[in-house]
């Protein structure tokens, strides 16, 4: 049950920092090509809701990407 709750949440972390990452550069994008539109600006917006929403499905449907992670960053134990 606990193994259970841990993947949860770490699915939960996982979209959490895609979504965060997707805002960031939808942000930066029309910050960086100097949009003023509002027409535009609301679509982009809208593009980056809908893929938020879509984030849990697209994550259970397309391969992930190995990353290699420090084991510090794990909270293993330091040895002494």
């Amino acid at each position: 049950m606990l193994q259970t709750s841990n993947q949860w949440i770490l699915f939960g972390l996982d979209l959490s920092f895609k979504a965060l990452l997707l805002a960031a550069l939808a942000a930066v994008s029309l910050k960086l090509m100097r949009i003023r539109n509002p027409n535009v600006r609301h679509h982009v917006w809208s593009g980056v809701a809908g893929g938020m929403l879509a984030l849990p499905l697209l994550s259970l449907l397309l391969p992930t990407i190995p990353l290699p992670v420090p084991s510090q960053w794990l909270g293993s134990p330091k040895p002494e």
